[in-house]
């Protein structure tokens, strides 16, 4: 229950931060889901084949229960063998939640930077900064972002207007990128 609580806090950050960190973040989970998905769905495959071909005790396929080890875990900082839970269960439930998250992307994906609301307010606040600033020849704006996705999505929406209408240099700095500059 508290990790669900977590989860969907972080999820609301992200929304809160912009639609396009929501919709990356969103996109990624799903990603994530689909992949433990497929590892069960091999898991049973692999085990599937390995009890029809047992034979006096021995496995005559090539399925090498090390193999169990690498292939069959999930998670990467205490990985839990696929085997030693209800895999069943859980691909269920993570099934039900990728049709969620898939629903929220159809829905997010009407979206566009064209309807983006908090972006045009964005650049309407820019624009008056421009037009009348507080400082004469003052066209330094500063934007601050705890997401870099969100810094890279202003910084992609700002660089061509402005710096194209307005001859504004748009720079973006992130902690997991190089910094990059319309100058």
């Amino acid at each position: 229950y508290g990790l669900r609580k977590l989860m969907a806090t972080n999820l609301l950050k992200r929304l809160e931060s912009s639609v396009e960190a929501f919709r990356l973040t969103l996109t990624r989970v799903c990603q994530a889901m689909g992949n433990c998905v497929a590892k069960v769905d091999d898991y049973e495959k692999k085990h599937l084949a390995a009890a029809d071909t047992f034979e006096f005790g021995q496995a005559v396929n090539d399925f090498d229960l090390d193999d169990e080890e690498t292939l069959f875990t999930v998670g990467k900082v205490k990985p839990v063998r696929i085997g030693d839970m209800d895999y069943l269960t859980w691909r269920d439930y993570i099934k039900a939640d990728i049709a969620v998250i898939n629903e929220l992307l159809v829905g997010i994906n009407k979206v566009t930077v064209a309807h983006d609301a908090k972006l045009n307010e964005l650049k309407e606040v820019i624009r008056k900064k421009i037009s009348k600033p507080i400082n004469t020849n003052n066209k330094k704006i500063l934007l601050f972002t705890a997401f870099s996705d969100t810094a890279k999505y202003i910084y992609d929406n700002l660089r061509g207007d402005f710096n194209n209408d307005l001859a504004l240099n748009i720079a973006l700095i992130t902690g997991d990128d190089d910094p990059k500059c319309t100058d």
